[in-house]
């Protein structure tokens, strides 16, 4: 699987997607509940994946909007806006006039698909909080997971991410520190889980300065054996 650290100012470029054969968190931690909270148990049901990203900082705005067929790694970005022409790929053979595109993709999908990689990423540190913490933003009673990508390699080495997780295993809150930095990089509350299908997902996560924000539209999901796509609203 090829790795790419995270990275986030207005765009973001994580993780690759590709799911990897790996062994899972024990199912005991914190970081194995939260993923199976939004679907990894059944996530081989998703024949398809189909989602619009979105993104707000001050007055700009960018969307684009993505076909994924997992078992395939097949990759559609739907033509629409200045940026996005569209095309269709194998992630496996990705050429570099699609690195562009590639890197897209793998940025949003991260963004909406971020506690499934808490089982799915290789190179991923993860460390638990010790009993409750108060959430930065709302004061929340939750649980802290932080997540730490690899000091080497990737577009932002070293990169991390704390995830405030709800009894319920759900990312309420999530805190971005650029490289490690001991001041935080950005934070955003993560808002309206939805289900489609055997996944359940946030789709709003605005920032608490209230400057940037990331969200999805037309998110619906393909299970395996059926033509029909279950969600498809905000």
């Amino acid at each position: 699987m090829r790795s790419l650290s995270p990275l986030l100012p207005v765009v973001i470029v994580l993780l690759a997607v590709a799911v990897p054969a790996q062994a899972a968190p024990p199912a005991d931690s914190l970081a194995a509940r939260v993923a199976a909270a939004s679907g990894t148990a059944d996530f081989d049901q998703v024949a398809a994946l189909r989602f619009t990203f979105n993104v707000q900082k001050g007055q700009m705005h960018k969307q684009r909007s993505w076909v994924w067929s997992p078992a395939t790694d097949m990759v559609t970005l739907v033509p629409g806006g200045k940026d996005d022409r569209g095309a269709a790929y194998l992630r496996s053979a990705v050429t570099d006039e699609l690195q562009q595109v590639d890197g897209w993709f793998v940025n949003d999908s991260y963004w909406l698909l971020f506690p499934l990689h808490l089982a799915w990423d290789e190179f991923a540190a993860l460390e638990e909080s010790e009993g409750a913490v108060t959430s930065p933003i709302a004061g929340l009673p939750t649980r802290r997971l932080a997540v730490t990508y690899p000091s080497a390699g990737g577009y932002t080495p070293g990169d991390v991410y704390e995830l405030y997780v709800d009894e319920a295993d759900r990312v309420v809150e999530w805190v971005y520190r650029r490289g490690g930095a001991a001041e935080a990089t950005r934070r955003a509350s993560w808002q309206q889980y939805q289900s489609f299908g055997p996944l359940t997902l946030s789709l709003d996560r605005p920032g608490d300065d209230g400057n940037f924000r990331v969200w999805f539209t037309d998110v619906a999901v393909q299970v395996k054996g059926s033509d029909e796509w279950v969600g498809g609203g905000r």
